[in-house]
């Protein structure tokens, strides 16, 4: 448990990219958000090990991309594959995901096209004393 709550984000990255290379996918990564406050951080790190892992079950996906940029008062994080794509059935995982977003105050949006793959967005807001310290206004192209 402690392990689950102190998940780094760029730990959670590097596992994701091993995980999936053993998949024959490749995972890339933008962070353009620094210093994030540990419990967005720990969030978005256990969002990472979900939605990668669902990548790696369900997409059938040869890319992935994993981007988090901040701005406007807060912080995104975005998972996007090329796999398969469908109408996506919420189980425990998702549901886990979004709960610990909306205990931040959060929200998650999923878009996901047969056939044009996944996106997952999630997004909390930046308590206004870490708003200044968190860099990176520079959000992904869609």
């Amino acid at each position: 448990v402690t392990g689950i709550r102190s998940a780094g984000l760029a730990a959670e990255l590097a596992s994701a990219r091993l995980l999936l290379e053993s998949s024959d996918v490749r995972l890339d990564y933008a962070l353009t958000a620094d210093a994030l406050p540990p419990e967005i951080e720990t969030v978005f790190a256990l969002t990472v090990r979900e939605a990668v892992t669902n990548i790696q079950r369900h997409a059938h996906a040869t890319h992935a991309h994993v981007d988090v940029w901040a701005g406007n008062g807060a912080v995104r994080l975005r998972v996007a594959d090329d796999g398969r794509g469908a109408s996506i059935v919420p189980g425990n995982g998702l549901n886990g995901m979004r709960e610990r977003l909306q205990a931040l105050g959060g929200q998650l949006r999923i878009e996901s096209e047969r056939g044009r793959g996944t996106r997952l967005i999630a997004e909390l807001p930046l308590p206004p004393d870490a708003a200044a310290g968190v860099l990176g206004w520079n959000p992904p192209h869609a």
